[in-house]
This record gives structure tokens, sequence and C-alpha cells, in this order.
């Protein structure tokens, strides 16, 4: 499952690679990250199952775990990223929530 979670990070992560030509897969970021969502769920509901079971310890699956969740949290930083420097690059009116540090 970690193997296909990668794998499917990957390529969000190509999805967000972009030239003056626009993106070099074909597909958006954000429809890049809807397989990786889905197959996050999967790997974090597998992880909870195999410590439900008992076949894998509690320690190793929060470890496992709190790796899956920081590899999302970068998927979806990589993703907002993107998207807001597109709208810079195209002129979109882009608005930074208080949360974001403003762009220099």
């Amino acid at each position: 499952r970690m193997r296909h979670l990668t794998g499917v990070a990957r390529d969000c992560i190509r999805a967000c690679r972009t030239t003056e030509e626009g993106n070099t897969t074909g597909i958006s970021p954000d429809q890049a990250r809807v397989p990786f969502e889905a197959a996050y769920q999967e790997t974090k509901a597998e992880l909870l199952r195999a410590a439900a079971a008992h076949h894998l310890p509690v320690d190793a699956v929060d470890r496992l775990l709190d790796a899956t969740s920081r590899l999302r949290r970068m998927v979806e930083q990589l993703v907002k990223a993107t998207d807001l420097l597109v709208g810079l690059e195209i002129g979109e009116n882009v608005t930074i929530s208080p949360t974001e540090p403003e762009p220099h």
C-alpha cells in the first residue's frame, strides 16, 4: 500500500510541473489529487485494520500513519502552490488567505 501511495503522490507531483506551454501531463493538479486522496484513505484504513487485527505493532502503525499524513500534507501544499503560481502567471486576481505568507 505505501508503494502505491507514494507512486500516486509522484503522479500528482508530475501534474504540478508546468512549462511555458502549460501542464506537461495533460491533467490538472486537482485532477491528479483525486486518485492520491483515494489511495491515502485506502492506505490509512488498511493500516488501522492491521493494527486492530494485531498484524502490525501499534507503534509501527503510528509511524506509518504519521508518514502518510505528512505525504498527504505535502501533496496538498504542492497543489495549492501550483494553483497560486499558475494564477499569478495568467494574471488572475489571486487572494492569499491570512494564514499563508504573502509573496514578495
